[in-house]
């Protein structure tokens, strides 16, 4: 082993006899004090010094050990001790603030209070718990107690038959009787359909026995539009899922009550595919069945309200 690869040795300078100190190797930092100086520190740290201070309350001089930072003499400090008193939160009786220390200094007398205050708040945020689940679960019940009333409500309503326009009540069936039924099955069987309802507008009008005008198609309202939603005011748009141009229904052709409004000019307007979902069965316009303009009453509503839906 040559002299290159010898351990490096740093070299410092002790703060109490200025004797230097040396310290092997790059890690670790070189130390502050000899062994001598080392010792004599370690035996004067078990001492505590004293320091003559003046109280600020009483302006007596007065020793304080071991900390220069205290203002208040001994009988002051007592006086101002004992007018701290605070009360406990959990059992309300007085006692020290300053002999107490840890968790529950300043708050509690003693531990036990801590621990026993400390279960009753567990339990009442458990208690809080189990209140806001009765109570959620309380909501639905009665959410779903209207639901059902409504429901019933509904199927109790007076709606007229598809197929002979007669009011009946029978929950959610659109035909009044059998001899509907097969009516109705012989006719969508020679017209090639499966299903018992139509889904265009010709087989919708033609069912409900609404009248139907074959020049009325998109192209039509779309130009008498200017292509623009009646709903919500904004223009359509080719391609675009929610902005594609649909034709909308003033009096929709399935609603229960429409018994004269079918696909005329009277009756149509454009309408985006958002606002058309939005619709869905319902009436743009009230007492719908007693008007023979309903677009005139919709656009003087729509020129009033500026966009009804937006």
């Amino acid at each position: 082993m040559n002299g290159t690869d010898a351990t490096k040795t740093r070299v410092g300078q002790c703060k109490g006899c200025g004797v230097g100190t040396r310290a092997r190797g790059t890690r670790g930092r070189v130390p502050e004090w000899c062994g001598e100086c080392k010792k004599q520190n370690t035996r004067l740290r078990g001492r505590q010094k004293a320091y003559n201070l003046s109280c600020q309350k009483c302006c007596k001089e007065f020793v304080a050990v071991g900390s220069p930072q205290r203002k208040l003499c001994g009988e002051c400090l007592g006086t101002h001790r004992k007018a701290e008193k605070p009360s406990c939160q959990h059992c309300g009786c007085d006692f020290d603030r300053w002999k107490q220390g840890g968790r529950s200094a300043g708050l509690y007398c003693s531990k036990e209070c801590w621990v026993e205050f400390k279960k009753l708040q567990r339990l009442r945020e458990q208690s809080e718990r189990l209140q806001d689940r009765f109570l959620k679960n309380y909501r639905s019940a009665a959410a779903e107690i209207d639901r059902r009333r409504e429901r019933q409500r509904k199927a109790s309503e007076l709606r007229p038959c598809v197929r002979c326009k007669k009011m009946f009540r029978n929950g959610k069936d659109r035909l009044c009787s059998e001899e509907c039924r097969r009516l109705s099955r012989k006719i969508n069987k020679k017209a090639g359909k499966k299903s018992r309802v139509a889904r265009g507008h010709y087989d919708r009008c033609r069912i409900r026995g609404l009248p139907f005008d074959s020049s009325v198609d998109r192209a039509f309202v779309l130009e008498r539009d200017g292509g623009m939603c009646l709903l919500c005011g904004e223009q359509t748009k080719t391609g675009d899922r929610e902005r594609a141009p649909t034709i909308g229904h003033i009096v929709p052709l399935n609603n229960p009550l429409n018994t004269r409004h079918g696909h005329t000019k009277e009756n149509t307007f454009t309408n985006c595919a958002r606002c058309n979902g939005r619709q869905g069965n319902a009436v743009m316009i009230d007492g719908h069945q007693n008007h023979d303009d309903p677009r005139g009453s919709y656009l003087e509503i729509v020129r009033s309200a500026r966009y009804p839906l937006r």
